[in-house]
């Protein structure tokens, strides 16, 4: 099943005692004290799932958060296909980065289908600018105990990151089959959210009927959250969709792909549950 959120851009936010994958938070709101745990840079190259070097190509300024458009010079380790990404960094290195300067980029990628490219956030706020022989995690320059070199402790451990062949499907039927852990038929009942900056919607809806034996979390009233993209559906209408859990045991799903909606015909239930 394709992941729907990762790191700290997948927020939760409480929408009837249950939490929902929501972008729309600002991701760089500070937390209330003891909430959270600042990764050691041992744990933050850990997890990271896309290391690489890159060229910032433009610095762009959106109303909550910045983006590198960044080309890529060396992958390392994981899941970096594009010759050209979109980096995200703290709030509190961005003005650091130079447009035009070639940096070390720890990151986790978040493929989040609702957004129109794939984010790569920096893990741990790990800052590294080899031109300057900077190194530093929260404002603080890195020091490993043992005197290694920070960049072949990063080179070594991205060895150890998978990467994932990219996979190729014979239709959106085949797609949503293989990647969705439900698939069934999806009355919207309404609009509760609208999203101000990707492109999901959040739905109430009934699942009418499921093909896949997964079990479905809903609310009291029998009713799930459902996030799609705008303009895919039509509040009262059915539909044959596939679509993902936002954690396992919330009441909040995403569409699987981008191609995950069908006309509920004969036709396309048939369709789809030969892959099922």
């Amino acid at each position: 099943m394709k992941k729907i959120f990762l790191f700290i851009i997948s927020l939760l936010m409480v929408i009837s005692g249950c939490a929902i994958n929501n972008p729309d938070i600002n991701y760089y709101e500070e937390p209330e004290e003891g909430e959270t745990e600042l990764l050691s840079f041992e744990e933050a190259v850990s997890l990271s799932n896309a290391v690489f070097y890159g060229k910032i190509e433009k610095i762009i300024v959106k109303e909550e958060h910045f983006e590198f458009e960044t080309s890529v010079t060396e992958v390392l380790g994981g899941n970096v296909f594009e010759k050209k990404v979109f980096v995200f960094p703290s709030e509190e290195d961005a003005l650091k980065y130079k447009e035009g300067k070639e940096y070390l980029f720890v990151t986790k990628k978040n493929d989040y289908v609702m957004y129109d490219y794939d984010r790569y956030m920096i893990s741990g706020n790990i800052f590294i600018f080899p031109e300057e022989n900077i190194f530093t995690q929260y404002g603080e320059e890195i020091v490993l105990e043992n005197g290694e070199d920070i960049i072949e402790y990063i080179t070594e451990n991205s060895k150890e990151i998978p990467v994932a062949e990219e996979k190729v499907y014979s239709s959106n039927f085949e797609e949503t089959a293989k990647e969705s852990y439900h698939i069934g038929i999806v009355k919207i009942s309404k609009l509760y959210v609208e999203s101000t900056n990707h492109n999901g919607n959040v739905y109430v809806c009934k699942v009418k009927k499921l093909f896949t034996e997964n079990e479905l979390n809903k609310d009291k009233d029998g009713t799930i959250m459902l996030v799609l993209l705008k303009g895919s559906v039509e509040i009262g209408k059915e539909y044959l969709i596939g679509f993902d859990p936002a954690s396992e045991f919330s009441i909040i799903y995403t569409q699987t792909t981008l191609e995950s909606i069908f006309e509920p015909t004969e036709e396309n239930i048939d369709l789809i549950k030969k892959y099922i």
